[in-house]
């Protein structure tokens, strides 16, 4: 959620419809995959690398 929620509320509406696609079928994944998949740990599926990317860029932005 804590990865998501701020996503969503800033960014979402921007996002082309293929994104926000991607965000919503993203939401019915399992927390720990989606944790992994942002972290790098785990290989990120190819239907959701651009929306982790996305949300990766994101929260990198909001903390520099």
């Amino acid at each position: 959620d804590l990865l998501l929620i701020p996503f969503f509320e800033q960014k979402f509406s921007q996002l082309s419809p293929t994104l926000q696609k991607s965000f919503v079928s993203l939401l019915d994944c399992a927390d720990p995959d989606i944790y992994n998949w942002y972290l790098g740990s785990e290989e990120i599926p190819s239907a959701f690398a651009p929306i982790i990317n996305k949300l990766r860029e994101y929260h990198q932005n909001q903390t520099c």
